[in-house]
């Protein structure tokens, strides 16, 4: 599955609901969980920011620390919305982490950087 389109919409709506009984009926929701949300919503072609923000501070609240996925779907979606300053601070969390990260993630930062700039 990759891109967004009408399969992901899908999907996504499946995980939320799954998420919402999981977090309703109590039981622990796993890492895996957040993040395969945040690239979900990453990948839809209409983002819904305040839902990714919403993932997580629940994310934080559960006491997990963002992995380098998370991390990833949220530059993703910051580059989406043309929100140079977000990427810069999300690139920077990559970096401090000290996370192996793909090249691409490089790429879309200096891109962010040069779109800033015209």
């Amino acid at each position: 599955m990759s891109g967004s389109g009408p399969s992901t919409k899908h999907y996504l709506k499946l995980d939320e609901f799954i998420f919402h009984n999981l977090m309703t009926s109590g039981l622990e929701v796993h890492r895996n969980i957040y993040e395969g949300i945040l690239w979900l919503h990453s990948y839809q072609d209409s983002v819904d920011r305040e839902r990714i923000q919403e993932l997580r501070k629940e994310l934080q609240g559960a006491g997990i620390q963002e992995s380098k996925e998370a991390l990833m779907s949220i530059l993703r979606v910051c580059s989406k919305k043309g929100d140079a300053e977000e990427v810069e601070r999300e690139w920077v969390k990559l970096i401090l982490a000290d996370i192996s990260f793909p090249p691409l993630a490089y790429i879309r930062w200096k891109s962010m950087q040069k779109l800033e700039n015209i």
